[in-house]
């Protein structure tokens, strides 16, 4: 599950930033999807972004469209780090704000995640074959043709979404 808006407790309606305290966010509670060594790290050591290894077959990467993580630094360099040491079949990556929407923008529209996006995370799909890319927010359905240096290209990512998964 990658963090998103409603997730966090941020909506058009919270007037401000992420609530932090004993029930909030509840996407850090409720759903400590990083584990390590098998274990659950306490909630101060929680991050937004993680990754689900399935043998040697699969790998599942979420990401964090800037809610508590900027897509550069930190994020982006641990994104690399799992990406060049993968050696599965299958790379998914999902996250919620769309780098590649299905609608047309609107007021609400956030162009820093599909700027930082494109300047973060897309050269990095593109450079370790990333199979299938999960964007989310928008609602709507899309699947696009397999994409590589912004061009369509047989060893690209395919982009779908933009349900809420």
């Amino acid at each position: 599950m990658g963090v998103g808006n409603h997730d966090i407790g941020v909506s058009s309606f919270s007037q401000g930033g992420i609530p932090h305290n004993d029930h909030q966010p509840v996407f850090k509670h409720w759903f400590p999807q990083q584990t390590y060594q098998s274990t659950v790290p306490e909630l101060k050591n929680r991050k937004t972004y993680f990754s689900h290894s399935f043998g040697n077959r699969l790998l599942i990467i979420s990401l964090d469209t800037e809610y508590e993580a900027e897509m550069g630094g930190w994020q982006r360099d641990w994104l690399e780090n799992i990406l060049s040491n993968s050696t599965h079949d299958i790379k998914i990556v999902q996250y919620h704000g769309p780098i590649f929407s299905s609608c047309v923008p609107e007021d609400s529209y956030d162009f820093d995640v599909e700027n930082d996006g494109l300047k973060y995370w897309v050269p990095l799909f593109d450079k370790y074959n990333v199979t299938v890319v999960s964007e989310n927010h928008m609602h709507a359905l899309k699947r696009t043709k397999k994409i590589k240096n912004g061009v369509e290209d047989p060893n690209g990512t395919i982009y779908i979404g933009e349900g809420n998964w």
